[in-house]
C-alpha cells in the first residue's frame, strides 16, 4: 500500500474567508508548499518550493518536462463548507490527460488499474498552515479508486496540441470526518505506468493533486 502521509505543510496564499454554502476544489498551485526540514519517511528531504498559481483549466505538469503527459482533475461535485461530525459527503472527480501519448497505451493503463486516486485529509491550524491529519479521522466507503472509463457518448473530442482528453472518473462516496476542526480534502492521482510519468522509479508516482477549499466541521 502506498504512503500518502508525507510530513508536509502547505501555507495558503493570503487570508481565506470561510464562507457558507459549497466549497470547490482548487489546483495545488494555489498554495505555497513548505516541506519541513526533516527526513521524509523514505529518507529523502524535499526543498521548499513556491508554486505559481495557474489559471483554471490550464495544463499542469508535476515535473516540468516536455515529454511528460499532463493530467488534470476536475470536480463533478461540491462539498459543503460546513459539516457536522460524522455527516456524510461524496466526492467525484473527472480525470483528463493531454493528448501527448498513444491512445492504446492509456487504454491499457486504465484496463490494468494503473491510474488511480486516493482521498486524504489535511488539518488547517489558526495560522493557516496545513498538516497531515491523523489516520482514522477521515473515513468512507472507499478512499482509493481506480479511474473508471467514460462512456463514448460522454467523451468529447479533444482538439489542439495542448488539449486535454477525458479519460474517466474517480469516486469517493460516503465520506465523513470524525472530529471537529478546520480541514481540506486532498485527492491525489497516482500512475504506475512509468511510460506516462517519465520516471524509472518503481511503484506509484503522483501525477496530479487537487485540494478542496476550507471545510469547517462542527460537533453535533
Amino acid at each position: 500500500m502506498m504512503d500518502v502521509g508525507r510530513h508536509t505543510s502547505i501555507r495558503r496564499l493570503g487570508a481565506q474567508e470561510v464562507r457558507q454554502g459549497a466549497t470547490t476544489f482548487r489546483d495545488k498551485s494555489s498554495y505555497e508548499t513548505r516541506v519541513d526540514q526533516r527526513a521524509m519517511p523514505d529518507g529523502r528531504r524535499t526543498r521548499r518550493k513556491r508554486l505559481q498559481k495557474e489559471q483554471a483549466g490550464s495544463v499542469h505538469d508535476v515535473v516540468p518536462d516536455d515529454t511528460e503527459p499532463s493530467f488534470q482533475l476536475r470536480s463533478y461535485t461540491t462539498i459543503p463548507s460546513r459539516l457536522a461530525v460524522g455527516e456524510a459527503f461524496d466526492a467525484m472527480l473527472h480525470v483528463s490527460a493531454a493528448v501527448a501519448y498513444e491512445a492504446d497505451m492509456m487504454q491499457d493503463t486504465l484496463a490494468a488499474g494503473q491510474l488511480f486516486g486516493a482521498a486524504s485529509l489535511l488539518t488547517v491550524d489558526a495560522l493557516d498552515y496545513v498538516e497531515e491529519t491523523p489516520r482514522g479521522i477521515l473515513s468512507g466507503l472507499q478512499l482509493f479508486d481506480t479511474v473508471h472509463e467514460l462512456d463514448d457518448s460522454d467523451t468529447p473530442h479533444a482538439t489542439g496540441p495542448t488539449s486535454l482528453s477525458p479519460l474517466g472518473y474517480i469516486s469517493f462516496p460516503g465520506m465523513s470526518i470524525a472530529a471537529p476542526g478546520v480541514y481540506m480534502l486532498r485527492v491525489t492521482l497516482h500512475c504506475m505506468n512509468s511510460a506516462l510519468t517519465s520516471t524509472s522509479e518503481a511503484g506509484p508516482q503522483t501525477v496530479q493533486v487537487l485540494l478542496s477549499d476550507i471545510i469547517v466541521v462542527e460537533g453535533r
